[in-house]
């Protein structure tokens, strides 16, 4: 996998199309949650959370090609997650 990484990395339309990719999950996410709450009033939210969603696993796998590998994916990708709490005024 890090191998495919680096090859991915040295090409300009490589990496276009990786990003075409993410936006495509986004949306495929972004899907799937609104057929689960339909709620119009939700959909910012579930973009939202869509959006996050697919930032984390991008940040986690970066972070994965950064260290060579030295950590597990699942690790990284717990650490990543656990960055998305939220914190409300009274520190909770």
């Amino acid at each position: 996998m890090l191998a495919i990484d680096r090859v991915m990395r040295s090409s300009e339309a490589v990496q276009a199309r990786k990003q075409a990719s993410y936006i495509q999950h986004e949306r495929t996410l972004f899907s799937a949650l609104r057929e689960r709450w339909p709620e119009p009033e939700r959909e910012t939210g579930l973009r939202l959370i869509a959006m996050l969603a697919i930032g984390a696993m991008r940040l986690s796998f970066d972070a994965l090609s950064r260290e060579n590998g030295k950590r597990p994916i699942a690790e990284l990708l717990y650490e990543t997650f656990g960055a998305l709490q939220v914190v409300t005024p009274e520190g909770r």
